[in-house]
């Protein structure tokens, strides 16, 4: 899949994250944006497999191994931060010491640990339904997975997640901060 495509399934996959942050406490917004932000930029992580030199490509770094460090070293680094000093500049945007009835820090580590996961789950998800496949459990289960519906390369395919991406985004938005009263 190329970036369109999975930028697209990256935003689908966070959707249900921002309607349910923003239905549970509107205070989460800087989150859910920051989180937009994340998700949009680590969304073609995988593919740095392609540069790197001991790596092959759809290696590694399209696992279930990968996904799992992504979203310890985000959770966890999310977490150390606002633990320390972060938690008096979040503080400006979220005035609550908690938020989804837990501190502060643990809300925020455990916000961006989920998302940093998901966002590399939605790029698997992507590589799988190519042609290509991918193997998420190796080492330990080298089986190939792949639905082969579509080659990595149709524009079709690409550009209607890229659209239902951005349209779920926004539905989730406008649903989530019930903006559909004020209409």
């Amino acid at each position: 899949m190329h970036r369109s495509g999975h930028w697209g399934l990256a935003l689908l996959c966070y959707s249900p994250i921002v309607f349910w942050a923003l239905s549970k406490d509107i205070a989460s917004l800087p989150l859910v944006v920051a989180g937009g932000v994340v998700t949009s930029s680590l969304c073609m992580l995988p593919d740095a497999d392609q540069w790197l030199p001991i790596v092959s490509h759809r290696g590694a770094t399209h696992t279930v191994w990968f996904t799992l460090l992504v979203g310890g070293l985000l959770g966890g680094g999310a977490f150390m931060l606002v633990q320390g000093a972060g938690q008096t500049m979040l503080n400006e945007w979220i005035s609550s010491q908690t938020l989804f009835g837990q501190p502060l820090a643990v809300a925020v580590g455990w916000f961006f640990g989920v998302t940093g996961a998901l966002v590399i789950v939605s790029h698997l998800l992507g590589d799988w339904l190519t042609k290509m496949g991918i193997q998420p459990w190796a080492p330990l289960w080298s089986h190939k997975h792949c639905l082969g519906l579509i080659y990595a390369d149709n524009m079709i395919a690409n550009g209607l997640f890229n659209a239902l991406g951005a349209i779920a985004i926004v539905a989730s938005f406008v649903l989530g901060t019930d903006l559909l009263q004020y209409v």
